[in-house]
């Protein structure tokens, strides 16, 4: 699974101006996520054609920066991400992102970009889903 980050100025209209940029290059997205830093904003994405959104966002002059997420599936229960957040931890691998996907059915389905995925996703074999 791949994953869009975009870093842009705290202001309004930031979110509408992504959206409307994908939606004009036809891509679909996915899923969306929106933070605020001080005068920052970091909007993730995932989306159907990732290298189309990338070029769309990159050619209107907007900083969109690709990870490589590993999707897997957790208990629904506290610890759950703690001990994968562990496994990470032991064998010194950055987590530069956690998604919380669907929660459903007493599972929870979690996208985790980090600095080494062919290592991580060993890590992870037993609850692994995609990469």
């Amino acid at each position: 699974m791949k994953t869009i980050k975009v870093i842009t100025e705290n202001k309004p209209g930031a979110v509408a101006e992504i959206t409307e940029i994908l939606a004009d290059s036809g891509v679909n997205i996915e899923t969306l996520d929106a933070d605020t830093f001080v005068n920052s904003s970091v909007i993730m994405l995932t989306v159907n054609d990732w290298n189309k959104a990338v070029d769309a966002l990159n050619r209107a002059g907007l900083q969109a920066i690709c990870d490589s997420a590993l999707v897997i599936q957790v208990n629904d229960e506290p610890g759950a991400l703690a001990k994968i957040a562990k496994r990470f931890s032991d064998a010194d691998i950055n987590i530069k992102s956690i998604r919380l996907l669907k929660r459903e059915n007493g599972k929870s389905i979690v996208a985790i970009a980090m600095d080494e995925p062919e290592k991580a996703s060993g890590l992870l074999h037993d609850v692994l889903i995609s990469v």
